[in-house]
């Protein structure tokens, strides 16, 4: 049997440290090394979707505010049959979709709302001296699936080089 004097000594030995249990001698790194790799992974994770969120709602706002997007709905706007469909005012959605070329050409579908309705406009246009020149602009009605066109179809080639008749 161990003197008593050893006993209280054992008693208030502490057991030896276990790799984990942060102690006098570890180091900032070492006791916190996961909560940064957590903290760094999830920022990384959020600064990936935040970029591409901030891409797609950049091309959705060129496309937006585009000439050939703008003079799309103005012509629309200030059609009598597209004014019945839809009401006053009308305002463009967020998700314009298609090609756009700033500057040269468009060929983009723009969501458009009125008090009274919903509609896509199809626009197919190229920018020559200064003005866009369309060659499509459709207003399809969301509801009805009516199409009101706003410029004349060209003529079909067949038409374009049929010879007239001399009779």
């Amino acid at each position: 049997m161990n003197p008593p004097s050893q006993l209280d000594a054992a008693a208030n030995e502490l057991p030896p440290m276990s790799p984990g249990i942060s102690g006098a001698g570890d180091t900032w790194w070492s006791r916190n090394w996961v909560r940064v790799l957590v903290v760094g992974s999830c920022g990384a994770v959020v600064l990936f979707f935040g970029g591409i969120v901030f891409i797609v709602v950049g091309a959705f706002g060129m496309m937006r505010s585009s000439g050939a997007c703008q003079e799309a709905v103005a012509r629309a706007a200030a059609t009598p049959a597209v004014v019945q469909a839809l009401g006053s005012p009308i305002e463009i959605g967020w998700f314009v979709t298609g090609t756009l070329d700033p500057g040269q050409s468009a060929d983009i579908t723009i969501p458009v709302t009125g008090p009274r309705g919903r509609a896509r406009i199809h626009v197919v246009a190229s920018k020559a001296t200064g003005t866009w020149a369309f060659s499509t602009l459709t207003v399809t009605l969301r509801a009805t699936g009516e199409q009101i066109f706003l410029v004349e179809k060209a003529r079909t080639l067949d038409a374009a080089v049929r010879p007239t008749d001399p009779d």
